[in-house]
């Protein structure tokens, strides 16, 4: 019977996490593990979660799967976003979306639900991952609710792959970035600019070349070279 093998499935992945939190609550608060403050790596049982979402990837149906195991697999991306084996959020290569399977159509229901989550880890490495979905409108629709995103690291990331998807309307958005004033989001600016819009680079390189900061400054001196 499908649904309850599916069912199993499901029941593996939510006693991951049960165990996940249970090993991780002995040496670390409920804060530090939703902030992505702990030693992830250092979790002994990844090899079984990976093999758990491995068979999630291959057998199951997304399209009917519920919030609850949607949140736990975001929850687990997010406690492995140094690793990269679940999400290779910056890899093109031939296993570009995961290690372990995930498909097209699956990134892009956990990038929807991903909305929702509260989870610095899972939402950057998702809008940094969305351009690599099959549906260019739909990313980009994403990506923009992503770019409205309180945490700053996470509109970077979406920015990032508004650029790969070649978002015609991204100045505006780059324009609102580099008024933050932040080092990194200027960087970023900086980088698709010299790919893409030599007077708005000439513009803001200038400034930045002049800047107090010493990183970004030296970046914009590199990028004028």
């Amino acid at each position: 019977n499908q649904v309850n093998k599916d069912d199993k499935i499901e029941e593996k992945i939510q006693k991951d996490v049960n165990d996940y939190w249970e090993w991780a609550l002995k040496s670390y608060s409920k804060a530090q593990v939703l902030n992505g403050e702990i030693d992830s790596i250092s979790y002994p049982n990844w090899q079984k979660i990976e093999n758990n979402l491995e068979q999630a990837f291959r057998e199951l149906n997304f399209d009917r799967l519920g919030e609850n195991t949607l949140d736990n697999m975001i929850f687990i991306i997010a406690q492995q976003w140094d690793m990269g084996t679940i999400l290779n959020w910056f890899n093109k290569g031939k296993e570009s979306i995961s290690q372990l399977g995930m498909t097209k159509t699956q990134l892009k229901i956990l990038c929807k639900s991903g909305l929702h989550s509260t989870l610095i880890d899972a939402k950057s490495q998702l809008a940094a991952s969305l351009y690599k979905i099959d549906n260019r409108e739909l990313a980009i629709e994403l990506l923009l609710k992503y770019y409205s995103d309180h945490n700053e690291y996470v509109r970077r990331c979406s920015l990032q792959s508004l650029h790969q998807l070649g978002y015609e309307k991204i100045n505006p958005l780059l324009i609102q970035t580099w008024k933050e004033n932040e080092k990194q989001g200027r960087m970023l600016c900086l980088k698709i600019w010299s790919q893409t819009n030599r007077d708005l680079f000439d513009r803001y390189s200038k400034q930045a070349a002049k800047d107090k900061r010493e990183y970004l400054r030296n970046y914009a001196r590199q990028l004028i070279q």
